[in-house]
């Protein structure tokens, strides 16, 4: 995988470095585990990339119980106000606000962790501004003859059916990957009028619903789906807005509202809790 890319990477100037020792077979779903891996080389590509190229380094290594993989670039770093926060959805250090000509959408962390964390391991970051960053993977030595015993278990959120409203693409189909990672179900459309038109076809456990789009409003939207169904349920996601607007939203018929940037684990305790409200704690993922 790293060498398919490895040319790609020498023509904007980034020098690949192996330090891969011999490690123990374990059970894990490769084509999850691959996603991170992937995400972290381009998340150091991108770092390097706006320096002009730099060294990435990528490590392999038993640590007692546990495999330990390690993906180090000699970019930009993260900002220290950041370091802590860089898992949490929506979280980014690309983007023009932060002087990067390069994109992102701040989810890519956050699914990696939620892959990484379904698997039983763990994520860390460690950054130094104008340094680099280094993100370490650990995942158990899980042998099949024990995966049945000791398997980890993911956050307890029942499978739902969700309408996932997002006029962002990229924010929307990482939001929705995030989701599916923890056994939701999930259908994504771009606009509200797409959201009525999927609503009257099908029935949804839940609808999130970021609050400013194009045309209808989030919480318009809210308003002509509670007309539809009246038992519908709502998860709205906010950057902003007051006290004021937040009691609105209550006071349409929505939930939960999440302002951003929110963690992967207030996300699943928000769906989790629209389930209880609902006393759907046992719903099924397709009806």
């Amino acid at each position: 995988m790293v060498v398919m890319g490895e040319r790609e990477l020498a023509k904007e100037n980034i020098r690949v470095v192996r330090q891969l020792e011999p490690v123990p077979e374990t059970l894990c779903d490769p084509g999850q585990i691959a996603q991170v891996i992937v995400n972290l080389i381009n998340n150091a590509r991108d770092a390097m990339r706006d320096q002009g190229g730099g060294t990435l380094t990528i490590s392999l290594a038993q640590r007692g119980d546990q495999i330990e993989l390690a993906i180090s670039d000699t970019g930009h770093g993260i900002p220290e106000n950041l370091v802590d926060q860089i898992f949490q959805p929506f979280v980014t250090t690309k983007g023009a606000l932060n002087g990067s000509a390069t994109p992102g959408t701040g989810l890519g962390l956050a699914i990696s962790l939620g892959i990484v964390e379904g698997h039983g391991g763990t994520m860390e970051a460690r950054s130094q501004e104008g340094m680099g960053t280094t993100m370490i993977v650990r995942l158990p030595i899980i042998v099949p003859a024990r995966a049945t015993e000791s398997a980890p278990a993911k956050h307890d959120v029942p499978h739902l059916r969700i309408l996932l409203v997002d006029d962002e693409p990229d924010v929307g189909e990482a939001l929705a990957r995030l989701l599916e990672s923890h056994d939701q179900h999930v259908t994504l459309v771009g606009s509200a009028d797409q959201a009525l038109s999927a609503y009257r076809e099908q029935p949804f456990d839940l609808v999130i619903s970021d609050i400013v789009m194009p045309g209808i409003s989030g919480i318009e939207l809210v308003r002509k789906l509670r007309a539809h169904d009246p038992h519908a349920a709502f998860l709205v996601i906010s950057g902003y807005g007051t006290l004021e607007q937040t009691n609105d939203l209550l006071a349409a018929g929505v939930r939960e509202v999440l302002r951003k940037p929110f963690t992967l684990t207030e996300l699943l305790e928000a769906i989790e809790r629209c389930a209880q409200d609902l006393g759907r704690s046992t719903l099924n993922a397709a009806r």
